[in-house]
């Protein structure tokens, strides 16, 4: 059972680990730098060379594809684009806040970087579960149940005790 799990990860993963990658790269408080942080934990160094090549690949697919939509952005130089998206990249990264509001942020930064700004509302919009509809509704008549004798195997936490939630 075990091995059919990882099988079926494995296969979610490489389906989806390119557009997830790039959600990740589009929070201006990580970039490229998480990636490059647990890609060796997950793909060993050697591999995980190859993933960020293979990520940097699909982000700069996707962002010219992007661009050549949008008719203000359009240019007769192909590195153009490239350049905007590195431009991006190497600025320096936000400080970590658990407060921040990605898409605010993208939203007055869409001058600076109106491309990026559209993929992110794209990208972001998307919910990153597999889970069919019906399996996450199915747990409700539990949940109610439990409400209705007392609750006895609800977990909840201090701070939402706390502030009544």
């Amino acid at each position: 059972m075990a091995s059919s799990m990882v099988t079926k990860f494995d296969k979610y993963w490489e389906d989806s680990y390119g557009v997830m990658s790039m959600a990740t790269i589009l929070d201006p408080r990580f970039k490229m730098k998480i990636l490059e942080y647990f890609f060796p934990f997950i793909y060993g160094d050697d591999k995980a060379k190859v993933h960020l090549l293979n990520v940097k690949t699909i982000c700069e697919g996707i962002y010219q594809q992007y661009d050549s939509r949008c008719v203000s952005q359009t240019s007769s130089d192909d590195s153009v684009p490239t350049s905007r998206l590195e431009l991006y990249l190497e600025e320096i990264t936000l400080p970590k806040s658990h407060d921040f509001d990605i898409l605010a942020w993208w939203k007055l930064n869409a001058i600076k970087h109106p491309t990026l700004s559209v993929i992110a509302r794209d990208i972001l919009a998307i919910p990153i579960s597999n889970v069919a509809s019906e399996s996450s509704f199915s747990t409700s008549g539990r949940i109610v149940g439990s409400l209705v004798d007392g609750g006895d195997d609800l977990n909840f936490d201090e701070d939402e005790e706390k502030d009544g939630k």
